[in-house]
């Protein structure tokens, strides 16, 4: 059983973090001795301006093909149209790069199925290379997409062609089932988890002391979106201090077109003395961050799974998470860490209230979150890429067997 796998997002030398955990699956398939061939679907734009425009600059001098981790990676460039507008175009142009690559490198005839991850551009472009190829396409969705994509008219054709032919959907948590049922998907619908890998985790963390540092550090691993909830951390922290309840420092790791803001509010509020701004960092170091760490803070508001959450609890942290989101799969409230209240609309007090009390009782309550921590590793444990690997080979086969029965019925 031989796999291509598509995808928008994968670990490359510009961004070796970039969807991590693609990669951590794609290995653990690898182990379970199903062959992967990886094709990354990346804009195109001349080197000149990738080198101007920072949001493309790790896009500068992609490799055409190399293998990583053992794992052949073609990298396919394609012309983008912005903003989503003509997102057929988008997706045609990216579906045509795809076939180009196959036909360059003598693909064609090499795999049994196709994996899409995430629908656009890449899953609602797969459609076109599945028939082609006649080969069975499962399409896994990570991220609630932009809604000026599905609501569009052209994106409704785009995404009814995918739901038609994939043969399976998969979600990676509950937030995405509601996503389909808004969506109008009514077809195969299945529900597999994201992982970790406990041992790179220890590897990582192996030597750092966690109880060595004054109690009260927090950190956020995260890009640095609106929808990530960063400055409402922020903003509880600056509440918790006018009340007198301390805090050590809070260090943020990650990258994204807030971070300027972000920095300009904790002058505001008068915590940037307190508030640390890392950047982008390998996944090693970012998990030793956590581990320094005493709670792990991510109120994001639109998380499927997230699999940093999961990795704080390996690390043996208590977690806040927002409820009606991913974490709620991952960790029970009041036991491995803290659900709060998503914001109302444009309205973010509510979150940030909720947000202020839960530091404050895991702050106040030391062997509380210690507590949290101890539980939430023996709960990351159940989540493992060695099962998803095996829940997505099951499913290979039980798609690749239907499809061949189905062929020889019509023959």
């Amino acid at each position: 059983m031989r796999t291509l796998t598509v995808t928008p997002a994968y670990p490359h030398e510009n961004c070796p973090t970039e969807a991590l955990f693609i990669e951590h699956q794609t290995r653990a398939l690898q182990q379970s001795e199903i062959p992967t061939t990886v094709m990354l679907a990346k804009p195109w734009l001349p080197d000149t301006l990738a080198q101007i425009l920072p949001r493309y600059q790790p896009l500068w001098k992609l490799p055409k093909r190399e293998p990583r981790a053992g794992i052949d990676t073609i990298f396919t460039r394609y012309l983008h149209i912005p903003q989503y507008r003509q997102p057929q175009a988008t997706v045609r142009l990216c579906a045509a790069a795809l076939a180009q690559n196959l036909r360059k490198y003598d693909l064609e005839s090499s795999f049994d199925i196709i994996h899409a991850h995430g629908a656009w551009p890449v899953g609602l472009a797969a459609p076109v290379i599945a028939s082609a190829l006649a080969l069975p396409l499962i399409v896994t969705l990570h991220i609630r997409d932009d809604p000026r994509l599905y609501t569009s008219a052209p994106g409704r054709t785009l995404y009814s062609r995918m739901f038609q032919q994939a043969d399976a959907i998969v979600t990676v948590g509950r937030p995405l089932d509601r996503f389909l049922v808004e969506l109008g998907f009514e077809g195969c619908k299945l529900r597999i988890p994201n992982g970790i890998d406990l041992q790179t985790i220890d590897d990582a963390i192996r030597g750092v002391n966690c109880h060595s540092q004054e109690w009260g550090q927090l950190v956020s691993v995260s890009n640095l979106w609106s929808i990530k909830g960063i400055d409402c951390n922020l903003f509880a922290l600056a509440r918790l201090k006018e009340k007198g309840i301390y805090w050590k420092n809070y260090t943020i790791v990650g990258e994204g077109p807030e971070r300027t803001y972000l920095e300009g509010l904790s002058e505001d509020l008068g915590i940037a003395d307190r508030v640390v701004f890392v950047g982008r960092l390998p996944n090693h170091d970012a998990l030793r961050r956590v581990a320094e760490a005493d709670i792990f803070t991510l109120p994001s508001w639109q998380e499927a799974f997230g699999v940093v959450y999961l990795e704080a609890m390996a690390c043996s942290k208590p977690i806040i998470g927002c409820r009606g989101q991913g974490p709620q799969d991952i960790f029970e409230h009041n036991r491995h860490g803290l659900l709060i209240d998503p914001p109302n609309g444009d309205d973010r007090e509510p979150m940030i209230v909720s947000l202020t009390l839960a530091l404050e009782k895991l702050l106040m309550d030391r062997r509380l979150a210690a507590a949290m921590g101890a539980a939430g590793r023996e709960k990351a444990g159940e989540f493992t890429w060695t099962s998803n690997a095996a829940s997505y080979a099951s499913l290979f086969e039980e798609t690749i067997a239907k499809k061949r029965k189905f062929e020889g019925l019509a023959s």
